[in-house]
């Protein structure tokens, strides 16, 4: 079984709405802002947060996987994460991703390679909302827990690349991560969801002519930032959840991509298939 469905359990942000409403409303920022102190204080904060949802019963139920800030050069960060993480809840923690928004697909790619049958995953990461000096304001920490359900029938991971990048401006990987995606199959891509946030830079949209066979007046284009703000990790199990659990996106879509871009950070690039019973059969 390689199809999968994801169901949030739990969803914790400072915008205290449920990953619904915040689609279809946003999320305003106002009287919700809080200082940003340092990196390690929110390291402190995301800990503090973890203890708030962690749950015994997850690792007696399954595999339990961490999706955590994007942390690719900050190797000592992640160490005091993930010692910190293993300090409060006493056990070795295996499967940790610190790549944002980018982890879910990471960890459903493992969970495929290691035949797994349900997978709880725990997501935290900082929110950030664009305020109308086009900057962005620090709202806190956020995280949701999610279960993932492999099943035989529905959207199937089909490549997941993920390319750090310290400049921008010299290295654009999304092109390159396109081009292998046109080469995978033939099928047409119907949905997008896309890093757009109306203040940083868009430079994904320079490349979607690299997409030009594939996509059309009909593909949809699901924009998430520009409503939540930045949810790093909470905003991958978002677009999946969404994904799986539309009935306007079941059959009537063959090809999903995932576009990611976080500055300074890394760019990525997912994609997925619908299987159908008939493939199965």
């Amino acid at each position: 079984m390689s199809a999968f469905k994801i169901n949030i359990d739990q969803f914790e942000t400072p915008y205290k709405l449920s990953p619904e409403e915040l689609l279809l409303e946003g999320g305003s920022s106002e009287g919700c802002v809080v200082p940003w102190h340092s990196t390690d204080a929110f390291v402190y904060d995301c800990i503090m947060k973890a203890k708030s949802v962690f749950k015994t019963d997850f690792a007696q139920n399954g595999t339990v996987m961490w999706l955590l800030p994007a942390l690719p050069f900050q190797s000592e960060l992640k160490t005091l994460f993930a010692t910190s993480l293993q300090q409060c809840f006493g056990t070795p923690l295996e499967h940790l991703f610190f790549e944002g928004c980018h982890g879910i697909h990471s960890a459903l790619m493992l969970a495929q390679e290691s035949s797994l049958e349900n997978v709880t995953v725990i997501a935290i990461d900082g929110v950030f909302k664009a305020n109308k000096r086009e900057q962005f304001d620090y709202l806190g920490v956020a995280a949701s827990t999610a279960n993932i359900e492999f099943i035989n029938t529905g959207w199937v991971l089909q490549s997941a690349e993920m390319v750090a990048s310290i400049d921008l401006a010299k290295h654009n990987p999304i092109q390159g991560e396109l081009k292998r995606v046109l080469s995978l199959n033939e099928q047409p891509i119907d949905i997008i969801f896309a890093p757009g946030n109306g203040v940083e830079s868009d430079d994904w949209l320079n490349y979607l002519p690299v997409l030009s066979n594939k996509i059309n007046e009909q593909t949809i284009f699901q924009l998430p930032n520009y409503k939540l703000g930045k949810l790093g990790a909470l905003e991958g199990i978002i677009n999946l959840a969404t994904l799986t659990n539309s009935p306007f996106y079941n059959d009537s879509l063959s090809q999903a991509l995932v576009i990611t871009q976080e500055s300074n950070k890394y760019q990525a690039v997912a994609s997925y298939l619908w299987t159908s019973k008939e493939v199965c059969n």
